[in-house]
């Protein structure tokens, strides 16, 4: 069966999750957000789910939503590199570079 059939079926969430990351990297993220928003809100420990979410969510231009798809990760695994890295290209887009460059160190220190 194809990735989209199975997507297309709500008990299949990975299904659902992965088609949502491959529709984001194709640059098709308003037939991403709401499959990726559906596993961030299934599984809001996930963490490269909510970092796929804050991804497609930057791409958007929803910056302050991206970044609290982000904290919600750092709060969750506060050594999560790839979540610091992502924090910091956010708060430097939102222009508070100060904070940014400790988030770039912050996952220099974790990498």
């Amino acid at each position: 069966m194809k990735l989209i059939e199975l997507a297309r079926k709500p008990d299949h969430e990975e299904a659902q999750r992965n088609l949502g990351a491959v529709l984001a990297r194709q640059g098709r993220l308003t037939e991403a957000l709401p499959l990726l928003e559906r596993a961030a809100a299934r599984h809001p420990d996930a963490a490269d789910g909510l970092l796929n979410l804050a991804s497609a969510l930057r791409e958007l231009g929803r910056l302050a939503d991206a970044l609290a798809a982000v904290e919600q990760v750092l709060q969750r695994h506060p050594d999560h590199a790839e979540g610091w890295r992502q924090r910091g290209i956010l708060l430097s887009q939102l222009d508070r570079k100060p904070d940014s460059i400790l988030a770039f160190e912050r996952a220099l220190q974790l990498a």
